[in-house]
């Protein structure tokens, strides 16, 4: 016998029941929904004790309201076949979490964790909702739990259900034995994940923050923060456990959709890791578009899929992401006979740059800008620097990728250089702050919209008077700036995009001096008030 409580009606009620018993044997005493017909339970008390598992029938509703917590004492769960309703406000949360924390990091027991919200078996078009929550401290362990779905899923596991709607949580250390470190979601109807935050949750093979499977989904406008999927390979030889590898894919979110509608859009992903993707999206047809994709640690972007695939890679900023395990960064699509169409995005200073395994797609590679360039036959891309306003000094999870600037300095070439005509791309109305996603005369590269600059100006014609000499070069930089008259500054930034000179150039012919600097390629720009007026690469010996 277990025992658990039951805040209802404000009153506490202290109810025996054995673990399989259904809760909502007495919820003939309790309100019935109008609409549905469906009886309801209502948690209004401050705190709700929770000292066995609770099971909500296919024909209740469980509603919490907005600041109540919901505290277990122990590893048990929430079984939900009916509805739950968690409304939270943005200043009142609901909060899901464990009295004791303590054993929490030992992935072999149940200590210090719950189970999570359990959903199943409902195939009408009923929606539960998940709104202004908080859900922390779940874990599936590793030892007899590869049954039933045990091992999926920390704080959601939903399995043939119908709609589940998530907006304004947050989910923070959660773990998952197999996938779906916070959310594993297979076979549902739909799933909308909108405006939540997925901090330092952990899978052990697929989906560190998030796994969704045959399911249309919309993940949109949330944070993926130090999330990771991954394992290590042993193997044993003569009594001694030796460590050979890692594995894991999507650090943050793993996409597994065959014939369902996958749209990701606005997202930040920051300082995920695992062995192969940040993002791995597994699905035929998909949007990815607006994200943000910096400092991570593996893959930044793994298309799956493979056959007859029809993705749509548009206006995403992938930059500073490393993969020290398989030696590429960027983005890595395996692609055959898919047509994919990549578009307005930037990718640039990853680790071993942009990479593509080909056969026979039908690939259109428009208007990106590219470190290194792209050797596919492709057209209108750029390999400048992009110029972001305040970027981390280097790539990969030794810098923190959220406390960067990642939008575009007001002469970066990627401002109003995307694709002319936006036309079926389904390009939204905002860009991923909010702001209106086309200003001025054209939509701009990368996933912010800068909003001050109506027409690009760059290189103009008084720039191939300029000269900047030698080029390559060693220790120092001459300029000639002939029949100059007007204040002209000098930047030169490495392929991070930080600045390591910034001057001012008084003469017709300055010097820079760059001793200073390791040997690699520069980029540097000569502009005044109004405009670049010419700006290019320099390459130090």
């Amino acid at each position: 016998m277990k025992q658990f409580y039951l805040h209802c009606l404000g009153k506490n009620t202290l109810i025996m029941k054995n673990k399989t018993l259904i809760l909502t044997i007495l919820l003939f005493l309790l309100p019935v929904l109008l609409k549905s017909q469906m009886a309801l339970i209502n948690w209004t008390d401050d705190t709700i004790s929770i000292n066995s598992d609770v099971y909500i029938n296919s024909n209740t509703v469980l509603k919490i309201n907005p600041g109540v917590t919901v505290l277990f004492y122990g590893y048990y769960s929430i079984y939900i076949e009916g509805l739950l309703i968690a409304k939270g406000n943005k200043n009142d949360s609901i909060v899901f979490t464990v009295a004791d924390t303590t054993g929490f990091s030992d992935i072999y027991s149940e200590n210090g964790s719950w189970h999570g919200l359990r959903f199943n078996n409902r195939t009408n078009n009923d929606t539960s909702f998940i709104n202004y929550c908080i859900l922390k401290y779940t874990k599936t362990y590793l030892i007899n739990h590869f049954q039933n779905g045990n091992e999926m899923g920390g704080a959601i596991y939903s399995h043939y259900y119908s709609n589940i709607d998530i907006n304004g949580c947050s989910f923070k250390n959660n773990i998952a034995c197999q996938k779906g470190g916070a959310i594993y979601v297979s076979d549902n109807l739909s799933l909308n994940v909108n405006s939540s935050n997925f901090i330092n949750n952990k899978s052990f093979f697929k989906g560190g923050g998030l796994y969704v499977k045959n399911t249309d989904s919309k993940i949109e406008n949330n944070l993926f923060y130090k999330n990771s999927a991954s394992d290590v390979d042993s193997v044993l030889i003569n009594d001694t456990l030796f460590n050979i590898g890692y594995e894991g894919m999507g650090g943050a979110l793993y996409l597994e959709q065959n014939n369902n509608l996958s749209i990701v859009n606005n997202n930040r992903f920051f300082n995920n890791f695992s062995a192969l993707s940040t993002v791995f999206i597994n699905s035929k047809d998909y949007l990815f578009e607006n994200n943000l994709l910096c400092n991570n640690d593996g893959y930044a972007f793994y298309d799956g899929f493979g056959i007859n695939g029809n993705g749509k890679i548009i206006n995403n900023t992938i930059a500073n992401n490393v993969n020290y395990l398989y030696v590429i960064g960027g983005v890595y699509a395996l692609l055959f006979n898919g047509d994919f169409d990549i578009r307005n995005n930037i990718i640039w200073y990853n680790f071993s740059g942009w990479d593509w395994y080909q056969i026979n797609s039908g690939l259109l590679i428009y208007y990106n800008c590219i470190m290194g360039g792209y050797g596919h036959p492709s057209l209108y891309n750029i390999k400048e620097n992009p110029w972001f306003v305040n970027p981390t000094p280097g790539p990969g999870l030794a810098f923190d990728g959220l406390s960067a600037d990642w939008t575009l300095m007001e002469d970066s070439p990627c401002i109003n250089a995307g694709t002319p005509d936006t036309t079926g791309l389904n390009i939204p109305a905002v860009d991923i702050a909010g702001n209106p996603r086309i200003f001025g005369n054209r939509i701009d590269m990368g996933a912010y919209e800068n909003q001050t600059v109506w027409v690009k100006v760059n290189n103009a014609p008084v720039a191939d008077n300029i000269n900047i000499y030698p080029n390559p070069g060693n220790d120092k930089i001459n300029i000639s700036l002939p029949g100059n008259n007007t204040p002209v500054w000098f930047d030169m930034s490495d392929a991070t995009g930080q600045t390591v000179i910034h001057t001012r150039l008084y003469n017709e012919l300055s010097a820079v001096y760059p001793q200073n600097l390791p040997a690699g390629i520069y980029f540097y720009r000569v502009f005044d008030k109004e405009k670049v007026i010419k700006s290019g690469k320099w390459i130090k010996r």
